[in-house]
């Protein structure tokens, strides 16, 4: 792809090393990390055990932390890596990433949140292209709606994103953010969701919705099909609203069955719609991958795979 807004050329060092394939979070987000895992007394399970593994999820405040002290930064990794498209193998992903979070206002909404990594991570790397100059400057407004099913980790949501909050106002980024708990099987839950992000975002520039790590719950048959007319709803305000949605998943046969499954079931139903990371129909997800470092011990890597799946409004131009 030419001309992108932020050629691979251009990625700091700070956030890719291409010799290596190996990609580093953001300063901001890394130090808001180790402080709350420190406040929570989870270092040592942080470090100890392998990155990616664990919990999925979990509604005990147990699960919770041990998902948030060994997944946390694997779910950082695949929306860098999504925004960042070092390898230039997700079409124009991060191009419409970065053009959604130019400038502005815009009404964010992140489903499930769950501790808040896909959107800490993908706001202090709009921050960090904005300190090295790899991208302008202009002042943003974010109206941030988190949604999860489990308190805990809405708690620990609302911390991360209150702590990187002043970083990013360095960089003309303001965040204002609020979570609620949502239940995607729930009708009047997802009702109330989107009736909050529409109400918020009523005077915004773009409406932007970013999805991730759903696989683990919706990849069962049977809880999407609970789901699936729940999240028709969303597609379906997110066309009337001409948003951006991008939908973020570890690259698992699980998950890959997943996106599929989830696009050709809101194709038959929300006509608004069409996708924009893969060109053909019957995957319509793209792929890439790398080495991460670990955000808490430098010496540490692990590996990142992203499957990614955009969606948009019909009459916006590709």
């Amino acid at each position: 792809m030419t001309d992108r807004y932020l050629p691979p050329k251009k990625i700091p060092t700070s956030l890719w090393d291409s010799p290596q394939t190996l990609l580093r979070l953001p300063t901001q987000l890394t130090t808001a990390y180790a402080t709350e895992i420190e406040a929570r007394n989870l270092l040592d399970a942080a470090i100890n055990n392998e990155p990616d593994t664990g919990p999925t999820g979990g509604i005990s405040p147990q699960e919770t932390e041990l998902h948030f002290a060994t997944r946390f930064s694997g779910s950082c990794g695949r929306t860098a890596l999504a925004a960042l498209d070092p390898k230039s193998e997700l079409r124009d992903a991060s191009d419409r990433i970065i053009g959604a979070l130019s400038g502005g206002k815009v009404s964010m909404l992140d489903i499930p949140c769950g501790t808040g990594a896909g959107a800490a991570a993908l706001l202090t790397t709009i921050a960090t292209l904005r300190e090295q100059d790899c991208i302008p400057c202009h002042p943003l407004e974010v109206r941030l709606l988190g949604g999860d099913n489990s308190p805990h980790a809405l708690q620990i949501a609302n911390s991360l994103w209150t702590r990187i909050t002043p970083a990013l106002r360095t960089q003309a980024i303001t965040l204002h953010h609020e979570l609620m708990k949502w239940d995607v099987k729930d009708e009047a839950s997802t009702v109330d969701l989107l009736s909050k992000w529409l109400n918020k975002g009523h005077d915004s520039r773009l409406h932007f919705i970013l999805a991730a790590n759903f696989s683990g719950f919706l990849g069962t048959s049977s809880n999407l099909k609970n789901a699936q007319s729940q999240l028709n709803h969303i597609f379906q305000w997110a066309g009337t609203r001409a948003a951006q949605t991008i939908w973020i998943e570890p690259q698992t046969n699980i998950a890959d069955s997943f996106l599929s499954e989830l696009y050709a079931n809101a194709i038959k139903r929300v006509r608004r719609l069409f996708t924009t990371s893969s060109e053909n129909p019957l995957k319509p997800h793209a792929k890439s991958e790398c080495t991460q470092q670990h955000p808490l011990t430098k010496p540490k890597r692990f590996n990142v795979r992203l499957s990614l799946m955009m969606l948009d409004h019909k009459e916006r131009t590709p």
